[in-house]
């Protein structure tokens, strides 16, 4: 018998622009700009902000289909272990700030 535990996801923190009008590749290297674009599971502050930062870096993958899941202002820990669910699924995982 194995103890071995599944492979678990990577959770990536994802910086956005302060600014409306800051182009990604100023603060976004081209290399994270691409893990963001395979990731398919976020934890957010707030969806709407999350939703329009991933617009800005074009993101390829249709947004209703994309999982993001709002950070409660105070989490109890079955509520922080559902939103890492997919990183300890295997599933790599973004954390998106609205403060940068």
């Amino acid at each position: 018998m194995s103890d071995a535990s599944p492979p678990r996801g990577s959770l990536y923190l994802v910086p956005v622009a302060l600014g409306e009008h800051t182009p990604w590749a100023h603060f976004l290297p081209a290399q994270a700009q691409a893990i963001t674009a395979g990731l398919r599971h976020f934890v957010v502050e707030t969806a709407r902000a999350a939703r329009a930062h991933l617009k800005q870096l074009d993101y390829p993958h249709p947004l209703r289909e994309t999982d993001i899941r709002e950070l409660p202002a105070e989490a109890a820990d079955a509520a922080l272990d559902a939103l890492l669910a997919p990183a300890l699924a295997g599933a790599d995982l973004g954390l998106l700030s609205d403060a940068g």
